[in-house]
């Protein structure tokens, strides 16, 4: 199947979405963010068949696709913790749903500008349903080593030779056991 080449631009395909979201009720339940992700996931596909750097899209059977929702607003969520390892999000159209909270998430008093939850995705595999938060955080530059800089060179006979003269081996492992001969003595 030949592409016919017609490159929409993404300004004019936005305005065909949000045209469509007020024509027809179904797509008018669906959060903008969502299909504005669609659509540049859609869009990105296609830049990527023209440089000719992947195939034209094309249909995903459901029954192969992980099932997943993006959920793209993060300050809609309302993420509350209500006992040590269980907590509580708001997602859009399901309402308030219980999760298991497995790792600290900048909520509450931990947030701020620069670290805070940014969206969630929900995945469905054989265990059920998942939610995974993406959180956006600061990360502090790291420091200068105070020693001189070493080149590694990395091997098969020695794992790792440093350009000051260090060469990491590998551990010996220990040969077998020596056997005493059993036997009559005298």
């Amino acid at each position: 199947m030949v592409s016919e080449n017609r490159r929409v631009s993404l300004k004019d395909a936005d305005a065909a979405i949000r045209q469509a979201r007020m024509d027809i009720d179904f797509l008018a339940a669906l959060p903008a963010q969502a299909a504005q992700a669609v659509l540049k996931t859609y869009y990105r596909a296609w830049q990527n068949c023209w440089a000719g750097r992947a195939d034209e899209p094309t249909f995903k059977s459901r029954l192969w696709a992980v099932m997943s929702v993006d959920v793209p607003q993060g300050r809609d969520l309302n993420i509350t913790r209500v006992y040590r390892r269980w907590g509580m999000v708001n997602l859009p159209k399901i309402g308030r749903v219980r999760f298991r909270w497995t790792k600290d998430l900048p909520v509450g008093k931990r947030a701020s500008a620069e670290n805070r939850v940014t969206g969630a995705r929900l995945v469905k595999d054989a265990l059920g349903w998942h939610i995974a938060f993406r959180v956006q955080s600061l990360e502090s530059a790291p420091q200068a080593h105070p020693g001189p800089e070493v080149g590694i060179d990395v091997g098969v006979a020695v794992p790792l030779a440093l350009s000051d003269g260090n060469h990491q081996h590998h551990a010996v492992p220990p040969g077998p056991r020596a056997v005493r001969p059993t036997g009559t003595s005298g």
